[in-house]
C-alpha cells in the first residue's frame, strides 16, 4: 500500500494510465538576430494564448473560470518581458531565455505568503513548458480520449492538462506534486473525483494498465489490490453512494433547528452558470466566490 496526502474524497476503481510530462531542458545557444528571436518568442505566446482562448470556449462553470484566470496570467505582459530582456542582454535562444525568465517569476510566486497565490507558480511553471514546447515544435498528447474508469498517474496534474481531460473517463488521480489549492484539487473535489497527492516518485511506482484502487480520503493507494483489499474498498464505495442517496430526501425540507430556528442554506459559485447546481441540490440563496 502507497500512503499520500488525499485532497478529494472518494473511492476510485480503475487502471492506471501513466501521464509522462517530458522534462524539456533548452540549452544556451548565442545568436546573432535578437530580432527574430523575439518573434519567435512572441509567436510562441500567441499560439499558447489561442489554444487556450478556444479551451475557455468550450467550457463552461468552475472550469471556465479557473482557465481564465489561467489566460489573465499568460496575457499580462510581465509575464514575457523579463525573458525578453534575456534574449536582448545575453544574445541567446528563445527557448533558453523563456526558461531562465520564466524561473525568476516562478521563484517571486513561490515565495508569497499567500498559499492560493503561491500555487499559482504551478500554473506559471506549465505556461513556461507549453511556449518552449511550441518554440521547439513538441506535440502534446491528447487527453481528452482517456479510456473509461482510468486512474491517471503523473507527477504533476497542470491547469490546462486538467481542463482537456474527459473527467467522465477519470476514475481517480494520483500526482507527485500538487496540494490542496491548487486547480487539480478544485476540480476534482467539483466532480467528485478522488485524489491523492504527495506519492513520491509516482511515476516509478506504477505501470500502465496496474489496476489500482484509491481511497481520496485517508489517502490510501493499493496497486493491484489484493481480493480482500478490493472488496472493502467496494463495499466502501457502495456505502458512500448509499449514504449520498439517502441525504437526497433531505434536499426540499426546511433548514429548520430542533428549537424551531430557521437556518437559510446558501452555495458558493463562481457565475451564474453554477446556478443549475444551485436548483438541483435546493439551496436558498447564493454566494459569489
Amino acid at each position: 500500500m502507497l500512503k499520500g496526502v488525499g485532497i478529494s474524497d472518494g473511492i476510485g476503481l480503475g487502471k492506471v494510465v501513466l501521464l509522462k510530462n517530458e522534462e524539456i531542458k533548452p540549452e544556451k545557444v548565442r545568436i546573432e538576430d535578437v530580432e527574430l528571436e523575439k518573434k519567435i518568442l512572441y509567436n510562441a505566446i500567441h499560439l499558447v494564448e489561442k489554444e487556450t482562448e478556444e479551451l475557455v470556449n468550450q467550457l463552461s462553470g468552475t472550469e471556465k473560470e479557473i482557465i481564465q484566470a489561467y489566460l489573465m496570467i499568460l496575457q499580462d505582459p510581465t509575464l514575457v518581458q523579463s525573458s525578453i530582456e534575456i534574449i536582448k542582454q545575453e544574445k541567446c535562444n528563445a527557448a533558453y531565455a523563456t526558461e531562465k525568465g520564466f524561473n525568476s517569476i516562478i521563484q517571486m510566486f513561490e515565495e508569497m505568503d499567500d498559499p492560493y497565490m503561491a500555487a499559482r507558480s504551478r500554473d506559471i511553471a506549465d505556461m513556461k513548458k507549453k511556449v518552449i514546447a511550441k518554440i521547439l515544435n513538441k506535440k502534446e498528447i491528447n487527453l481528452a480520449q482517456l479510456p473509461k474508469d482510468s486512474i491517471l498517474v503523473t507527477k504533476e496534474l497542470t491547469t490546462s492538462d486538467t481542463a482537456k481531460l474527459n473527467l467522465k473517463n477519470i476514475a481517480g488521480i494520483v500526482t507527485e506534486i500538487g496540494g490542496i489549492n491548487s486547480h487539480m484539487a478544485i476540480m476534482a473535489r467539483t466532480y467528485e473525483i478522488p485524489a491523492i497527492v504527495g506519492i513520491k516518485q509516482v511515476m516509478q511506482l506504477m505501470s500502465d494498465n496496474d489496476f489500482v484502487a484509491i481511497n481520496g480520503t485517508t489517502g490510501e493507494i493499493f496497486v493491484n489490490p489484493s481480493k480482500e483489499e478490493y472488496m472493502k474498498l467496494e463495499r466502501l464505495k457502495e456505502n458512500l453512494k448509499l449514504e449520498k442517496g439517502q441525504l437526497e430526501k433531505y434536499k426540499s425540507q426546511l433548514s429548520v433547528t430542533k428549537d424551531g430556528h430557521h437556518v437559510e442554506v446558501l452555495a458558493n459559485i463562481g457565475n451564474v452558470k453554477d446556478i443549475e447546481l444551485v436548483i438541483n441540490n435546493t439551496a436558498e440563496g447564493v454566494r459569489f466566490i
